[in-house]
């Protein structure tokens, strides 16, 4: 027979005769009154008000007696005791290294921390001490978290996992007495089960920052709370079966106290997947989905350069959700008995990539935009295309896509990825990328006659790579310098003159870039023009579709030619009307 808990039977029957005991109050205290003050006062003014001063009093002096406010200020929605995740001990969402790819050597950094925590005796045998901290350090998306879960379930350990706001309060007092909690709950898992306990402090930036930068009361609270945590770190012994694992994205601004050894003994460097890594991390996102035969996994991770691993598995995601509503829409319009097959296409994949890099399409933008506005995005990017194949040989990456299909953060976008694992870049693929942003405006301007704003951002990217080229990678006729640049971005931290050496330096480079920009564009006319009218038909080009028009083995269909042509017509004589 399950056991009733007590407090359901006690609570009821207190709350009953505190209430009896508020309104015999009350109503003593308005007798009273009215006897000793010769008011014209209502009584249920004073009712109230003597009501809300025995409720107050009352409460008060029940908790003073149990002495339960630092339980009511330091009490945590559903962390009171701090309780391993069933999720990561013993159920079909346990991870293990064998779930993440991309990030080989901080697997292989952990498969040896997870050593040491299986065979620890083996270790000590040599005078070797197992690490008591881990900070894992990376851009968002890198897997942090999915290795610490990994960690923890490749030696079946009890998992706590907190974020360092957790820990964040605005009583002083509160965030260290939690850490106090956490440790004790880690010890007595570990205690009563026999397993280590892995305690996760996932964004531990929120709680680890520098101490003494700020004399606010916050941050008196995080100093205090980070000392805290900075005593029961070192406070247990490495063989105790405890080790703490932390995750942030900018270990820059950790407290060094917490970096030193014997607090995170190992900090490992996440960064993104390379190719082959992005390769392994889509086998394992797309193990459960069927695809089509044209999907390569190998293409899609050379067209998902600087992906995390979380873009990619979005990207997966994406495509599987185009699948299913293209395929849905196929079966309303198929007859009941038909056959279709349920494959994931290269399109879908396309869709879901395009997704993660530029946003929903826009088909209301797409619907209410002129047929001058798609003009100039067609040949806007049929001058960036233009000049990016050109310069191939100079060290330019091949166009895979161009597109002026709007989306959410751009009306088109020319797509070129490397073949392979780029680390770093020569000056010619430099002044190419110069080039190549320069060559939008240059084909609107040549073969439109217009100007127009979507050409900010290719001239902002353009300048930047211009002035880094002076003033941090020695690519200029000055000598080689590292000279960084103020907060607001415009002024380098160097004298007049050299500022103004600087300044002629990058402008030169901009000004040359766009000359022979120029002459590409000039020397391409047709093939710019082929391109264009292609998009304004097509919409979307990929990189087999774009070579062929390139080298003219294939042109526009008729039909889209003349539409063209009387499209392009009409644009002319309104502009001579208007110059008229």
């Amino acid at each position: 027979m399950k056991k009733i808990n007590p407090r359901l039977i006690v609570l009821p029957i207190f709350a009953t005769l505190l209430l009896l005991t508020f309104a015999v109050a009350g109503v003593f205290s308005q007798t009273l009154l009215n006897k000793v003050i010769d008011l014209p006062v209502s009584s249920l003014h004073w009712s109230f008000w003597c009501l809300l001063t025995t409720c107050g009093l009352t409460t008060t002096f029940f908790l003073w007696r149990r002495g339960s406010f630092d339980k009511l200020i330091g009490k945590l929605p559903g962390m009171d005791d701090f309780q391993p995740i069933d999720s990561v001990v013993g159920s079909t969402e346990r991870k293990t290294f064998d779930d993440i790819a991309g990030c080989e050597e901080a697997i292989a950094k952990l498969r040896r921390v997870a050593r040491w925590l299986k065979s620890p005796h083996w270790y000590e045998e040599f005078g070797a001490k197992i690490p008591k901290g881990i900070l894992l350090a990376g851009p968002p998306g890198s897997g942090k978290t999915l290795l610490a879960r990994a960690l923890a379930g490749e030696i079946d350990a009890n998992f706590f996992a907190v974020n360092g706001s957790t820990f964040c309060e605005m009583f002083v007092g509160v965030g260290a007495r939690r850490v106090r909690r956490l440790f004790d709950a880690a010890i007595s898992a570990h205690k009563r089960s026999g397993r280590p306990s892995v305690i996760f402090i996932d964004e531990i930036d929120a709680v680890g920052k520098k101490r003494g930068q700020g004399s606010s009361g916050a941050d008196s609270e995080r100093d205090q709370t980070l000392n805290q945590l900075l005593v029961c770190m070192q406070g247990f012994e490495a063989s105790s079966g405890i080790i703490v694992m932390a995750a942030t994205n900018m270990p820059e601004t950790l407290d060094e106290a917490l970096k030193r050894p014997g607090r995170f003994d190992y900090q490992i460097s996440i960064d993104l997947p390379d190719t082959m890594g992005r390769e392994k991390i889509f086998s394992i996102h797309t193990k459960n989905m069927k695809l089509a035969p044209k999907v390569r996994l190998r293409d899609l991770a050379v067209r998902t350069p600087q992906f995390s691993g979380a873009d990619v598995e979005q990207a997966c995601n994406e495509a599987a959700i185009a699948a299913a509503e293209r395929l849905e829409t196929l079966l309303e319009h198929k007859p009941a008995d038909a056959k279709i097959e349920k494959l994931i296409t290269l399109e879908d994949f396309d869709h879901g990539i395009d997704y993660v890099q530029f946003g929903d399409p826009m088909l209301s933008r797409a619907r209410t935009m002129s047929e001058q506005d798609k003009r100039n995005t067609a040949y806007h990017e049929a001058g960036h295309c233009a000049v990016q194949q050109f310069l191939r040989q100079e060290g330019s990456d091949p166009i895979t896509k161009v597109t002026i299909e709007p989306r959410t953060k751009s009306l088109g976008s020319m797509q070129s990825h490397a073949e392979n694992d780029r680390y770093g870049y020569t000056e010619k693929q430099l002044l190419s990328r110069i080039m190549t942003a320069m060559g939008g405006r240059i084909a609107q301007e040549l073969f439109l006659g217009c100007k127009d704003t979507g050409a900010s951002n290719d001239f902002e990217q353009a300048t930047n790579l211009a002035r880094l080229m002076v003033t941090q990678f020695g690519m200029s006729k000055l000598e080689p310098m590292f000279v960084t640049l103020q907060n607001n971005g415009q002024q380098p931290q160097v004298g007049d003159h050299l500022a103004d050496e600087i300044d002629r330096e990058w402008r030169r480079i901009l000004h040359e870039c766009y000359t022979r920009a120029k002459e590409i564009v000039l020397q391409n006319e047709r093939r710019v023009e082929r391109i264009a009218e292609a998009l304004l038909a097509e919409q979307t080009l990929l990189a087999e579709r774009f070579l062929e028009l390139w080298d003219g083995t294939t042109l526009p269909s008729d039909e889209t030619s003349q539409q063209i042509e009387t499209e392009t017509a009409n644009h002319e004589s309104e502009a001579a009307q208007t110059t008229h």
